[in-house]
This record gives C-alpha cells, structure tokens and sequence, in this order.
C-alpha cells in the first residue's frame, strides 16, 4: 500500500498556478486597431459620389447613410440627379424647389440629364410664379405647393390620356367593316395605309390599242379568204 507522502506530488494543486509567456508569444506584440474614421479625412464631392455610388451597389447600408449625411452637392441641379439616380427621395422637393426659384434657367445640357416628368414641372412652376407676388406664405412653402400641385395635374393628365387611347381603339373596333362589305375582283385590304384596293377586270385591247366592243377588229379580218 502507497503512503500519502508519495502520492502528494501528483495532486493537482501542487501544478503551478502561473504559465510562462512562452505558450502565447504574439498576445504581447498584439494592438488593436481603431476603427476607420470615414469623416474625418477631407473628401471632395467627386469621392464622395463614389462612395455613395459603390455603397448603394454593394449594399453597405452604413456607408451609404454616412455618405448621404457628409455629401455636398455644389448646386440644386446635381442634388436633383443624386435624389433620382440613388432613390434619395427626401431630396426631390427641396432640389425641384431650389430650381424654380434660381434665376438661371434650364439650360439644355441640365434639360437632358433631367427627367420629362422633372422639367415639365420646373418649368410649368416658374411660368406662375414670374412676376407675381405672394401671399401671407413665404415663397418657398408656395413654390413647394405648386410642385406638389402640379405633379398631381400631370399624373391625373397621364391617366386621362391612356383612357382616351383605349376609348379609340375600342371605337375603331366596332366601326371596323368586315371584309364581306368589299366587293370586286380580288379585293383586299392594305396593311400599310389602312385603304383597300380592288383590283377591276379590264377587257383585253387588241392591236390598235382601243378598248373591245364595236371598234374591236376580228382577228379573221386580218387574213385574206383564200389564204
């Protein structure tokens, strides 16, 4: 039988309780990095779209939300095409604001880049709002009014036009004639310009060139009797 004094060293607590730093050499050369700091360092407007653009792409949420808080567009147009190129919906109204209110007009290089439905209102706003004066309410809050306003009129404008076109069309189905009304020699409809073309016999012309009838010569005439 073994004696209790033989057996302690084995126990447990006379392991050592500290390691040497052997076993883990890289935990002391380890620091750890602070997190990038986007805002801190001065990018132009130009990095700035691409970062609004390569975010809004890839999906980073959070990248995209910081570039559209730290983004400055230099005038109200380039806030206009940011808003409807990036769905930045917040910045429709007050950028379509902001040019009908500049005493610039639209030029035609900003008049392409634009959409119809952005220049027509531009447009129909600052032709009510040239000289002519404003109520109790600041210019600003009436000239957001009217663009409300006026792409209400243009949306019940576009339904109106396509119930039209299909009142037409409907119209000129019924009042289509069907083919048993066209009579004649081959008769038939041309695809092309919508008229129909019916195609008359002729009687054959003989050789002195008028028409058959009473002053058709009999080709038996030519020939002589005894022939």
């Amino acid at each position: 039988m073994l004696s209790a004094r033989i057996l302690k060293p084995f126990f447990l607590s006379y392991i050592p309780s500290e390691l040497p730093n052997t076993l883990c050499p890289v935990a002391e050369f380890y620091t750890p990095v602070p997190p990038r700091k986007f805002e801190e360092h001065g990018l132009s407007y130009e990095q700035w779209k691409s970062v609004l653009h390569l975010s809004t792409r890839w999906g980073f949420a959070s990248i995209r939300k910081l570039a559209l808080k730290l983004i400055y567009p230099p005038t109200s147009f380039d806030r206009l095409i940011l808003a409807r190129t990036y769905n930045v919906d917040h910045w429709v109204l007050p950028a379509l604001s902001a040019l009908c209110q500049r005493t610039k007009s639209i030029s035609l290089k900003e008049a392409r880049q634009m959409d119809t439905e952005d220049f027509v209102v531009v447009a129909t706003v600052r032709e009510e709002i040239s000289n002519r004066p404003f109520g109790g309410t600041s210019r600003t809050t009436e000239i957001k009014g009217r663009i409300e306003a006026a792409q209400v009129r243009m949306v019940a404008h576009l339904v109106n036009d396509d119930d039209s076109a299909a009142d037409l069309e409907s119209e000129a189905d019924e009042k289509e004639s069907p083919k048993d009304a066209v009579t004649g020699i081959g008769a038939k409809a041309d695809s092309y310009n919508g008229t129909i073309n019916t195609a008359v016999a002729v009687p054959p012309k003989d050789v002195d060139g008028h028409a058959g009838g009473e002053h058709s010569v009999s080709p038996c005439a030519l020939w002589p009797e005894n022939h």
